[in-house]
């Protein structure tokens, strides 16, 4: 006999309590992270690209997925980018991580800090990952900036590369 699939009320039992975020409603750095979860990377941490975080072996760790869109603003910081929630495209690359693990050096590493959120580089936060035809399709987290951007070019392809020059207007 097959098996039926579990109904949706026994799957939400599975899952994390829901959590309440602080900040404006977003879900950020608080709720845990699981095996399973995606994230969505767009600059350092995005595979091939140099300088990510040492010691953290993110192929061995989980498996990127592929090319991805999200919503959101891009600015070029120089060294990296920065993304703010507002209108606009961006691209990343979408990430499984498999060992959770990993989580809390992925968050060092981008600056966020559980302890001063508003002190923080960047926030970890779930964004809509869009399909080809511009409708969110699943969540992902994302490292969202948490600094001003004012004098910043912004990167209007939406899509950073290392070593690359601003095709930038100013924010």
């Amino acid at each position: 006999m097959a098996r039926e699939p579990p109904d949706q009320e026994r799957l939400q039992h599975r899952r994390a309590p829901r959590y309440d975020p602080p900040f404006g409603g977003r879900e950020m750095i608080a709720p845990p992270v699981s095996a399973g979860d995606h994230f969505v990377f767009y600059g350092l941490l995005k595979q091939g690209m140099p300088g990510g975080p040492k010691g953290v072996d993110l192929e061995r760790h989980g498996e990127f997925l592929g090319p991805c869109r999200f919503k959101g603003a891009m600015f070029d910081m120089g060294s990296y980018p920065g993304v703010l929630r507002k209108e606009g495209i961006c691209h990343g690359m979408l990430y499984r991580l498999d060992h959770p693990r990993i989580a809390r050096k992925l968050d060092a590493f981008e600056g966020v800090r559980t302890d001063a959120p508003v002190k923080a580089l960047y926030r970890r936060e779930k964004v809509s990952i869009l399909d080809d035809f511009g409708r969110p399709c699943t969540k992902a987290w994302a490292y969202v900036y948490n600094r001003p951007v004012a004098g910043r070019p912004m990167v209007r392809s939406g899509f950073w590369s290392a070593g690359r020059k601003s095709a930038a207007r100013t924010a």
